[in-house]
């Protein structure tokens, strides 16, 4: 069976892919930013220099391609190991109800339904390349900037900041990083206008596509062996509203009926892990007891600086530092590629290294687990001042400044 677990691993793998290619292309912005500034800089500045480091679609349609291959290979070969895991899984509920198994490599209308599967994701990705850009704050309110559009505004700013002595170097350098990283690489809707990190919508469509498939699959299994009964799959510290039915048994009726399942917050809604499967009352054994659903409901608040959590609400603040610090890695890495300011990679640093610190202590108050994976999937390695402490990193920064 698939897991909440393994249905979050399998979403976090496709979303590196996508940060990966985020990295790439703000690399090569602050790479440009940096000739540019040189240029500027420079006593004997033409303007027919910038031209030589201009950005083309050529370059974009490059990166695309590659991550789009990556995409391809990684969802090509997940998609088949997991739908065979989750349809062998049902094997001993054929064999228990005397009903014939049909092998998943001779199972053809399975073969055929991974197959369109996969495509759909492919094609679904793809489209959602095409509209990549920025979202940024204009006059006070958010405006979405197409990705070769941007790359322009941004390198004709750093050529008026730096000749018009309006800012120097590093400062414009630091505000373009900064900008990028808050809003990172977003795929857009124009028409309606919606919005969200590319990273963010690959995971959520192999994580879809695969709850999909597995929904699919438990549905002609509970068909083929005559059960209309279902046991959905349980996580810790779910959602207030999924700890009502998690980890208990239902008929088909009462997924939509009681668990909401088709609807938007319900069983298999957005952002939901759960899947269910087939239960044979008689022969299938619940995964949980009621205890143990009590428990991982960690309903109970606990308190940190002030304010009660429960084990969701505690969840979900976790995700958020770890979204924190991914930002503050990202813009130390940037910071360093465009060679900035030694203060501002140390502010950053020290950023970095707060949430760092206020993650490991609202973990253990919480008793939840740290889950750093989350943190160091951006594959930037070691970007923080390592050996020595956060309170020292900023006594050094102090007497840097001073």
């Amino acid at each position: 069976m698939i897991s909440p677990e393994d249905m979050e691993t399998y979403g976090y793998g496709h979303e590196s892919i996508f940060l990966d290619l985020e990295q790439r292309i703000l690399k090569d912005i602050v790479r440009r930013i940096k000739n540019t500034g040189v240029i500027t800089r420079s006593a004997d500045f033409q303007l027919n220099q910038l031209k030589k480091i201009g950005f083309s679609d050529k370059d974009i349609k490059e990166m695309l391609t590659e991550t789009l291959k990556s995409s391809n290979e990684y969802i090509d070969k997940l998609y088949t190991e997991a739908i065979k895991t989750d349809y062998i899984d049902n094997k001993s509920l054929y064999e228990a109800t005397g009903t014939d198994f049909i092998p998943f490599e001779k199972n053809t209308l399975l073969q055929n339904n991974i197959k369109a599967l996969k495509k759909m994701t492919n094609d679904e990705m793809k489209n959602l390349s095409r509209s990549l850009g920025f979202v940024v704050l204009e006059d006070g309110e958010t405006k979405a900037v197409k990705l070769t559009k941007y790359f322009q505004d941004i390198l004709d700013r750093v050529v008026i900041d730096i000749t018009a002595g309006a800012f120097d170097y590093n400062t414009t350098l630091r505000k373009a990083i900064n900008e990028m990283t808050k809003s990172g690489i977003r795929w857009i809707n124009y028409e309606s206008g919606y919005h969200n990190r590319i990273t963010v919508a690959a995971r959520r469509a192999v994580m879809s596509s695969i709850a999909q498939m597995s929904r699919t699959v438990s549905e002609d299994t509970a068909r083929k062996i005559g059960t209309n009964d279902y046991e959905v799959s349980a996580h810790a510290n779910p959602r207030p509203t999924h700890a009502l039915w998690q980890g208990l048994v239902f008929t088909r009726q009462e997924l939509v009926s009681i668990c909401g399942l088709g609807t938007v917050t319900g069983l298999g809604g957005a952002n939901c892990y759960h899947t269910y499967y087939p239960f044979v009352k008689g022969i299938s054994v619940r995964a949980y007891t009621d205890e143990e659903l009590e428990e991982m409901a960690n309903s109970t608040p606990k308190e940190w600086n002030g304010k009660e959590y429960t084990g969701y609400e505690a969840k979900q603040r976790m995700r958020q530092i770890e979204s924190n610090m991914r930002m503050y890695r990202e813009r130390i890495a940037l910071l360093k590629e465009g060679d900035g300011n030694e203060l501002d990679i140390m502010n950053a640093q020290i950023q970095y290294r707060s949430c760092m610190d206020e993650y490991v202590r609202f973990s253990k108050a919480m008793g939840m687990k740290q889950q750093k994976e989350r943190i160091y999937m951006d594959g930037l390695g070691k970007v923080g001042a390592s050996g020595i402490s956060t309170s020292d990193l900023i006594k050094k920064r102090d007497l840097i400044k001073e």
